[in-house]
């Protein structure tokens, strides 16, 4: 009998946009992430939700396209107008799905914390 843990250690909402990872950020503190310390992973799991459901509503108010904030080498943050179709949209939560087959074998377990 194997136990497979799967750990998310980052306490934030994270979303793929076209393959790069997308998390939430206020304007004026670019560079540090917001602070969940403690936060449950049902919570971080609807953060992702709600923040998936809002990049799909920004997308339909400008024509198939995300903006989006990335940061380049130098730290600067540069705007980049992402085309984007369902499918290239994704969270952490597909890696719980995707390992859910691992758990259906009766000889392992998989926990997601």
């Amino acid at each position: 009998n194997q136990q497979v843990h799967f750990f998310n250690l980052s306490e934030e909402a994270t979303v793929y946009v076209n393959g790069y990872p997308c998390v939430l950020r206020e304007a004026w503190r670019p560079h540090e992430k917001l602070d969940f310390h403690g936060i449950t992973v049902q919570r971080v799991e609807e953060m992702e939700r709600n923040f998936k459901e809002d990049i799909f509503e920004e997308r339909e108010k400008y024509d198939n396209v995300l903006i989006s904030h990335q940061k380049e080498g130098s730290n600067a943050i540069e705007h980049r107008f992402e085309p984007l179709r369902d499918e290239q949209l994704s969270g952490l939560w597909p890696v719980k799905e995707l390992f859910s087959h691992v758990s259906s074998r009766k000889s392992t377990n998989l926990m997601y914390h």
